[in-house]
Formats: C-alpha cells, sequence, structure tokens
C-alpha cells in the first residue's frame, strides 16, 4: 500500500483542510475541560493474549480490547501526564494523576508485530471522545478503525488533529525533566489508516514524548492499533479522554428545598448518565458525563413533592448554576352544610388549567389532594335539586394546603326564611250621623187589661219645622204630625231603628212588676 509521509504540523494542515471539507468542525472549547474525563482502565493476561476494559466518563459505551503485546500496564499518571496547555490537554484537561496503558511489540524483533483492538458495546458518538498515542520512537504504529456498520474509516473519518510532543509544554511531567530533543512523529496517511513512525530511528530511538491525537468524526465500532518493532525495547502509552462535565446547581422553590437526599439525574435517551443527591439546602453536583443528544437533568420527587426536569447541553466544560424548581404537594379541604350535602361533585381548577375532582362525603366535608401551592377555583356542583352559596369560590393554597369556605346547600322548595309580607288593613269609612230635630216628651205607656197600650199625648210644642226634605232624601219628621202608614209611632224620631225591641222590653217590665206585687200580697196574708 502506498503512503503519503506528512510531518509534523503539516500534518495538522492537512487534516484541518480535510476535515473542513467535510464539513467538521476542529475547533477546541477555549477552557480545558475536566480531568474526570480520562478513561480508567483494567488489564489481565499473559504475554501475547492480554486483556482489558476501557471506562469513559458515563454516556459513552465501555469497551474491552485483546492484545498480543508482550507488555500491559497501566501506569496511574502521576509521572507521565499530558499537560492542560496543549491541544489535547485544552480539551480533555490534563491528564495529572489518570491512567493510562503501555503496550509493545509482540517480540521485540522485525515482524513481531502486535495488534491491539479495542471494540465498543456500541458505536461512540462522533466528536465526543478522542485518543493520544505517546513515546512513538523506537516502534511504528498503524491506526485504522471501523464505523457503526463494521465499515472501514477513511484517515478523515478517523480524525487525526496532529502530531506534538507533550514535553514541550508547561508546566512538564516529571517524565520530561532534562528533556532537550523534542521529536515529533510523522504521521503516513494511507487509505484506511494512518501510520505513525519518528524519523530519527533507528539512529536516535530513545526519546520521550513524540505524541499524536485523534478525535474520531463518525460513531466507531472498533479501534486497531499495530505495533512495529524498530529498536530496542519498546513501550507506547495509550491514553483515552472524553469531552465530560459536571453539573451543579440547586432545588428550591417557594416553599423551599426538598428533603435532604432527593436524587438528581442527568440522563439522555432514558440511559441515566451521572446521578446525584441534594443537600440541606437543595444544592447538587453529578458527572462527570459526557455530551449527548437530549441530555435533561432528571430529579427523582420525593413523596409529596414535585420536581421539575431541565434540558443542559454539555459540551465538556462544567455547568454551575443550575436551578430546578420543587414545590410541596398540599390538600384542599372544605365543607358543605345545609341539605343534601353528600355526593356533590366538587371541581377543583388550577391555574395551568388542570382539574381535580371529587365528591363530598355524607357529611359535606371533601379533600382534595396532590396540589402544588397557588390560587385554583372551586366549583360545588348539585343540578337543579339543590341550590349552592357560594358555587363557585378562589382559593389561596399556601405550602401547607389549603381550606376553602363554607357552602351552604339548599333544596329545591325549601323555604328560605325571608319572613312573608302582612297585609295592611284596609279602614272601613264611619258614616257621618245624619242631625235630626229633638222630639217632645213621648207619653209614657199605660198598661190595660187585655188590651194594648195607649199613648197619653204630653204638651204640644209650639216650635214648628218648616224645614223640606233632608239630606238623605227622607222627610223630616214635624212634632205632633200623623205618622205616615208603616212609620213609627206619633212622637218617635224616624231614625230607621225597629220599634219591636222597645215594647218587648216594656211589656216585660209590667209583668215583672205584676209578679213581685202579686207575690207581696199572697206573703202579707
Amino acid at each position: 500500500m502506498r503512503r503519503r509521509p506528512v510531518v509534523g504540523s503539516v500534518v495538522a494542515a492537512w487534516v484541518v483542510l480535510l476535515a473542513a471539507a467535510l464539513g467538521v468542525a476542529l475547533a477546541a472549547p477555549a477552557g480545558a475541560g475536566p480531568s474526570d474525563g480520562y478513561a480508567v482502565f483494567t488489564t489481565s493476561g499473559t504475554p501475547g493474549a492480554r486483556t482489558g476494559t476501557v471506562t469513559l466518563a458515563p454516556g459513552l459505551p465501555v469497551a474491552t480490547f485483546t492484545s498480543t503485546s508482550s507488555t500491559l500496564s497501566s501506569p496511574t499518571g502521576a509521572s507521565t501526564w499530558l499537560p492542560p496547555s496543549t491541544q489535547f490537554g485544552a480539551l480533555f484537561g490534563a491528564s495529572q494523576g489518570r491512567p493510562y496503558l503501555n503496550l509493545g511489540p509482540a517480540r521485540n524483533d522485525v515482524g513481531g508485530d502486535s495488534v491491539t483492538t479495542y471494540s465498543f458495546s456500541a458505536p461512540t458518538p462522533a466528536g465526543t471522545w478522542g485518543v493520544n498515542f505517546g513515546d512513538i520512537d523506537a516502534e511504528a504504529l498503524t491506526v485504522s478503525a471501523t464505523g457503526a456498520q463494521g465499515q472501514p474509516l477513511t484517515p478523515a473519518e478517523l480524525g487525526l488533529r496532529s502530531t506534538w510532543n507533550y514535553c514541550d509544554a508547561s508546566p512538564r511531567s516529571s517524565a520530561c525533566s532534562g528533556v532537550t530533543e523534542l521529536p515529533v512523529p510523522t504521521a503516513t496517511v494511507g487509505d484506511d489508516d494512518i501510520a505513525l513512525a519518528y524519523d530519527g530511528c533507528p539512529t536516535t530511538c530513545d526519546t520521550t514524548g513524540a505524541s499524536a491525537w485523534f478525535v474520531p468524526t463518525v460513531p466507531v465500532r472498533t479501534l486497531t492499533v499495530r505495533a512495529a518493532w524498530r529498536a530496542g525495547l519498546p513501550t507506547y502509552q495509550t491514553w483515552f479522554a472524553s469531552l465530560a462535565s459536571r453539573v451543579s446547581g440547586v432545588v428550591t422553590g417557594p416553599c423551599g428545598p426538598p428533603p435532604t437526599g432527593t436524587v438528581i439525574d442527568l440522563a439522555a435517551d432514558g440511559a441515566r448518565l451521572a446521578s446525584g443527591v441534594t443537600d440541606g439546602s437543595g444544592a447538587f453536583a453529578l458527572g462527570p458525563a459526557v455530551a449527548a443528544p437530549g441530555t435533561v437533568l432528571r430529579p427523582v420527587a420525593p413523596d409529596g413533592w414535585a420536581v421539575g426536569s431541565l434540558p443542559v447541553a454539555l459540551d465538556g466544560s462544567d455547568v454551575s448554576g443550575v436551578e430546578l424548581r420543587a414545590v410541596p404537594l398540599v390538600e384542599l379541604t372544605g365543607t358543605v352544610t345545609g341539605d343534601a350535602v353528600g355526593g356533590l361533585e366538587v371541581r377543583v381548577t388550577t391555574s395551568d388549567g388542570d382539574v381535580r375532582t371529587t365528591t363530598t362525603a355524607d357529611d359535606g366535608s371533601y379533600t382534595v389532594a396532590g396540589l402544588e401551592p397557588g390560587a385554583v377555583t372551586v366549583t360545588v356542583v348539585g343540578g337543579d335539586a339543590v341550590t349552592l352559596e357560594p358555587a363557585e369560590q378562589t382559593v389561596e393554597v399556601g405550602c401547607s394546603g389549603g381550606v376553602a369556605a363554607e357552602v351552604t346547600a339548599t333544596a329545591a322548595g325549601t323555604p328560605t326564611g325571608t319572613p312573608t309580607e302582612t297585609p295592611t288593613e284596609t279602614p272601613t269609612e264611619t258614616p257621618t250621623e245624619t242631625p235630626t230635630d229633638s222630639p217632645t216628651d213621648s207619653p209614657t205607656p199605660t198598661p190595660g187589661a187585655g188590651a194594648a197600650a195607649t199613648s197619653t199625648p204630653g204638651p204640644t210644642p209650639t216650635t214648628t219645622s218648616d224645614r223640606g226634605p233632608a239630606s238623605d232624601g227622607t222627610s223630616a219628621v214635624v212634632p205632633g204630625a200623623a205618622p205616615a202608614a208603616g212609620g213609627p209611632p206619633s212622637g218617635l224620631a224616624a231614625t230607621g231603628a225597629s220599634v219591636g225591641a222597645p215594647l218587648a222590653l216594656g211589656a216585660l217590665l209590667i209583668l215583672t212588676g205584676l209578679a213581685a206585687l202579686a207575690l207581696r200580697r199572697a206573703t202579707s196574708r
């Protein structure tokens, strides 16, 4: 296979141009990412049959690897590390105190190539992770990969960023102490791979810090590194890192924070990337987690609370000052009094239009649970058979709940207690008495035996009346004149009163007197 050698910074320019043609953004964030984005490893096996795992930040698939390398170790990163001032460190953070792998050829002779293959449990998200190969001098490396469908990746898709030397930076790791030569490997681009080698070897093969770093631009399923012996007892270094972020903030609301220990998850597409819990003030911190589409902070609300979720964009930098809203879920109580108070429908409408319904108990009480604090509208429905007052009211539900005003129910047809108006009696008009002339003394009737009484006229007055007809249409009475036929006896005024009653009374008095006289005579004998 024919290869084209590219030296030092020239390869970086070539990759940038090629990536630009493909629409791939290569700009790194201005600030260094968190060091927590570096992978951790497990290793096992024997020379020529090595195995292990690579675990990147949450959100990225785990990789298992197999290797025919004669050597395998995982140093702590205490003495050899990638400074934050380099391009790799600016994107992924310093690797100080973070582990890496040491690998080498299968044999230390010509033809003793080793093959190390990293197989991810799922295709890796594009642009979210990187790998740096360091101390490339007494061996030559060839890097290749396959995509999500198992297809070979092109050199542009492998995403070579640049070749560089990690001792050419400040601060230096202790591994770079006394180093004056700063060799940079040459990258040679093939059809579906990139070869890395230091041109000074085999003349000078024992150097420090010669490196090359990659950020694949498409999803990767496998990554393969072939190591060929060139001189001495070579080993090369491998760092994996991801664009991981830490997220911190507080959970609060109008009624204060939720209970201590509320779980806050960082999730994407339903998968949990990281998790943390709140303290007494509602503060939380979680991560690291790698950027992924649809990343969201998703609290696990404790009983009796509602806590809102919040989308969060991760780009490899830490995110702070996030605020999640939490409110307690409280109860609204109320009572209906009066007639037919049981089984009435009660509707509670919240400010966002959510409607909760319940019915009154036999004693008229009701409770609506699970409400957030705020103003609600309470409506009691009675139908045509019941009148309710008030049928609707607004209630302010507080942090500990709310109580609605008492509602009075009145069954249809029941008197309401309003007093009945008493009709005013219409007065009867009193007739005005018509004045009459005073009559002369009437003769005293004298009883006659077995005969009706006769009148003895008394003195006749000398005055006469010259009045004409009375004002009521009757004739005026003239004393001494004979009464009209059917009229009253002579000497009585024509008042319209009957004469029967006075005559009967007179007769009774006479009979009583006669009886008394007879009784006296009988006793005197």
